[in-house]
C-alpha cells in the first residue's frame, strides 16, 4: 500500500508533533515511576508542557475527525469513556478534581495513543514504533543496569510517606526484593518484560552483529532484574509469553514438514521452554543466596553479626510475607470491590473516588480500612468505579480487540513483519498480565500503559495483510 502523503504544512507539524507527544507522555510514567525522579521537577516541568501539546493535537483531531473515527474501535473507546464521564457525574459529590485528572490523563491513553490516522500506512506506524521502542529499551537498559549495582553494593532507600505510596519511596534491595530504581517492583519486572520482547523484535531487523550482542546482552541483564525483583506477576508473564512466542516461531520456522507432527513439536517444546524460564528464576536465586552466604560466612569476612543477621532477615521478610497471605492482601481488595459494586451497581463510585465512597457508605470495606486507594486488579477497578456500564463496553472492547488483533497475526503469520506481530501481542499479553494484579492499563498513567494502548491501536486498527 502507498503511503498517502500529508498536504498541508499544518498536517506535517502535526506528523512530527505526534511523535514528540508520544515520546513526553511515555517519559512522563517512566520517571513518575523511578523512585529518583517521582514529584521531581522533571514531571513538574513535562506535564504541562505534555498536556498543552495533547490539547493541540485533539483539536487537530477533532477538525480533521473523519481520519480518526470511521471504525469501531474508536466507538468503542468512546463509549467506555461516556461511562466514566456518568460516573464522575453521578459521584461528582465524593469529589471532582480527581475525576478530571483521571479524564484527562485516560484521553491522552485512548484518544492520543490508541486512536489512529486512516490516512496513514502500517509501515508509517512501524517506523514510529521503531523510535519509541529504541527510546523505552534503552531507558529500561540503563535502569536495570543501575538497579543491578544497588543488589551487589546491598544499596537500599526509604523516604517518608509520598502520595500514592503510604510506605513511602521504596529503592534498592529491601524486602527481599530488588526495587532498584523503581516505585514497585512489580511495574518495573513488567515493563523489564515488555523489554525483552523489543529486544527479540530488534534482534531480529538489525544487521550487525554487534547490535545483536548488544541486544542480547541487554536480555541477560533486564533477565536477571526480573529474577530478583521476585515478581510473580513478572513470572506468571514469562510463562505465558515464552510458550506463546516459542510457539509461533517454530510455527513459522516448521522444524518437522508433517502440520500435525509439527503442531505437536511446537506445543511440547514451547512447554518446555516456559518451564525452563521459571526454573531458571529458582536457580538463579539459589545460586546468589549460596555465593552471598558464602560471602557472609568466610573466616576473612568484614561482616559484623548484626549486619549478616540484617542480609538474612531481608531475605526472610520476603517469605514471610507470602506464607502469611499468598496474595499479599489482594484476595482481600477483590472482595472489597465487589461489596462497592453491589452498593453501586449501576454507575459505580468513580475511580478518584473510591476512598472517599467507603468513607461515606462503607466504612467497614477492607479498601477503606486498610488505606489502600485502589483494588490491584483493572477489572475490579472497573467494577466498582463505573459498575456494570463500564464492565460492559470495557468487554465488548477487550473481546473485539482480541478477537481482531489475533485474526491479524495469523493473517501476517508469512510475512516480513512476523516477528513485529509476535512482539506486540506478547506485549498486550505482559502488560493485561501485570494489569490483573495492579492497578494498571484503564485509568492510571503507567510505562506499561502507555506501550499497550499505542500498540494496541496499531496491532486492530492498521494492521492488514494487504497493507504489507
Amino acid at each position: 500500500m502507498i503511503e498517502i502523503k500529508l498536504k498541508t504544512k499544518v498536517d506535517q507539524i502535526y506528523d512530527k508533533a505526534d511523535l514528540i507527544f508520544k515520546l513526553l507522555f511515555l517519559s512522563i510514567s517512566i520517571f513518575s515511576y523511578n523512585a529518583f525522579t517521582h514529584g521531581t521537577i522533571i514531571t513538574t516541568v513535562l506535564i504541562p508542557l505534555t498536556t498543552a501539546l495533547a490539547g493541540a493535537l485533539l483539536l487537530y483531531k477533532i477538525l480533521n475527525w473523519r481520519h480518526f473515527t470511521n471504525n469501531r474501535f474508536f466507538w468503542l473507546i468512546f463509549a467506555f469513556m461516556a461511562s466514566y464521564a456518568l460516573s464522575a457525574l453521578f459521584n461528582y459529590k465524593y469529589g471532582i478534581i480527581g475525576s478530571v485528572k483521571t479524564a484527562a490523563w485516560i484521553g491522552m491513553q485512548y484518544l492520543l495513543l490508541f486512536v489512529t490516522d486512516t490516512r496513514k500506512s502500517f509501515e508509517y506506524y512501524k517506523k514510529q514504533l521503531r523510535t519509541i521502542f529504541g527510546f523505552y529499551l534503552s531507558y529500561i537498559i540503563i535502569a536495570n543496569i543501575i538497579s543491578l549495582i544497588f543488589l551487589f553494593i546491598r544499596y537500599s532507600s526509604a523516604t517518608s510517606s509520598v502520595k500514592p505510596y503510604k510506605e513511602g519511596l521504596l529503592a534498592g534491595f529491601l524486602r527481599g526484593r530488588l526495587w532498584g530504581v523503581y516505585t514497585d517492583p512489580n511495574v518495573g519486572a513488567v515493563m523489564t518484560v515488555i523489554a525483552i520482547l523489543i529486544s527479540i523484535y530488534f534482534i531480529s531487523v538489525v544487521n550487525k552483529k554487534w547490535q545483536k550482542i548488544v541486544l542480547i546482552c541487554s536480555m541477560v541483564v533486564n533477565y536477571l532484574y526480573i529474577v530478583f525483583s521476585d515478581s510473580r506477576t513478572a513470572f506468571v508473564a514469562i510463562a505465558i509469553v515464552a510458550t506463546l512466542t516459542t510457539y509461533l516461531f517454530l510455527l513459522i520456522k516448521k522444524p518437522i514438514q508433517k502440520p500435525a507432527l509439527n503442531q505437536i513439536f511446537s506445543i511440547f517444546l514451547a512447554l518446555i521452554v516456559s518451564v525452563t524460564c521459571l526454573y531458571s528464576v529458582t536457580l538463579v536465586k539459589f545460586g546468589y543466596k549460596q555465593a552471598l552466604d558464602f560471602s557472609l560466612n568466610r573466616p576473612d569476612s568484614s561482616f559484623t553479626e548484626e549486619e549478616k543477621q540484617q542480609i538474612e532477615n531481608q531475605f526472610d521478610s520476603r517469605e514471610n510475607d507470602i506464607s502469611s497471605d499468598i496474595s499479599n492482601k489482594r484476595f482481600s481488595l477483590w472482595t472489597a470491590s465487589t461489596e462497592v459494586f453491589l452498593d453501586a451497581p449501576i454507575f459505580g463510585t468513580s475511580f478518584a473516588n473510591f476512598g472517599a465512597y467507603c468513607q461515606k457508605n462503607l466504612p467497614e470495606n477492607y479498601l477503606y480500612v486498610s488505606g489502600f486507594d485502589r483494588f490491584h486488579n483493572m477489572l475490579f477497578d472497573i467494577l466498582a468505579a463505573q459498575g456494570i456500564l463500564g464492565v460492559i463496553t470495557f468487554l465488548t472492547l477487550a473481546a473485539i480487540s482480541g478477537i481482531t488483533a489475533i485474526k491479524h497475526l495469523i493473517l501476517n503469520l508469512k510475512t516480513k513483519n512476523a516477528t513485529l506481530y509476535i512482539a506486540m501481542l506478547g506485549i498486550l499479553l505482559t502488560a493485561l498480565c501485570g494489569a490483573m494484579f495492579t492497578s494498571d492499563l484503564v485509568y492510571i498513567n503507567t510505562p506499561i500503559a502507555a506501550i499497550f494502548w499505542y500498540v494496541l491501536g496499531i496491532i486492530v486498527i492498521k494492521s492488514k495483510k494487504e497493507e504489507i
